[in-house]
């Protein structure tokens, strides 16, 4: 991708800055997994006599068996473009002031698909193992529908006296998930923040 920035000097007091974040590829994510699928033991499936038995796909989800599944797994990370402005001005000798501001397009992020291929050492429990695999293997989406999210701050600088600086600031950041219609645990977004900062400088 593309991460450029510039700082223009508009004045003797102001100074000007822009910044961009611009990826240009996908990000493929690969690898091995290892699955687990802890499955119900549902005693009154068990009788003799039942339906279900040893054998039939059903079994899987009456005898509490622990699957493991080792696989290889592939999915796309897009990530979100990002354009940030800021302003700083001397106002006096001892403050200065900052505002800075980024918007991100987060939309672009629409979640994650797993596609599993190349199952291993996979132990069949029915007389059907190819449909077994199929479906522990079945691929997986977590989707969402993320919202474009500005972030805004507000800073100052102030020498209070002549061996110390004070600083403070003032932060905004939208949440991507905003109507809370989705959660991943991939991308844990917390939905609007508000953050405080201070800080002293000796000299």
């Amino acid at each position: 991708g593309i991460n450029a920035g510039m700082l223009y000097k508009l004045n003797e007091k102001t100074n000007v800055a822009v910044t961009l974040d611009l990826p240009l590829k996908d990000i493929t994510i690969k690898g091995d997994v290892a699955l687990q699928f802890l499955m119900p033991k549902i005693n009154a499936l068990l009788v003799p006599g039942s339906p279900i038995g040893p054998g039939e796909l059903g079994y899987l989800f009456a005898n509490g068996e622990n699957i493991d599944l080792p696989a290889s797994f592939e999915t796309k990370l897009k990530l979100p473009p990002s354009i940030g402005v800021g302003i700083a001005r001397t106002v006096t000798e001892k403050l200065t002031v900052a505002f800075d501001a980024e918007y991100t397009v987060w939309s672009r992020f629409d979640g994650f698909e797993f596609t599993y291929t190349d199952v291993r050492d996979f132990p069949p429990i029915t007389d059907d193992p190819a449909t077994e695999i199929a479906f522990f293997s079945e691929n997986q989406e977590s989707k969402v529908e993320f919202r474009n999210t500005i972030k805004a701050a507000l800073g100052a600088s102030y020498l209070a006296l002549p061996y110390l600086s004070l600083f403070g600031g003032l932060a905004y950041d939208q949440g991507a998930n905003r109507d809370g219609n989705a959660y991943i645990p991939q991308f844990d977004d917390t939905g609007d923040k508000i953050g405080v900062s201070a800080g002293l400088q000796f000299h």
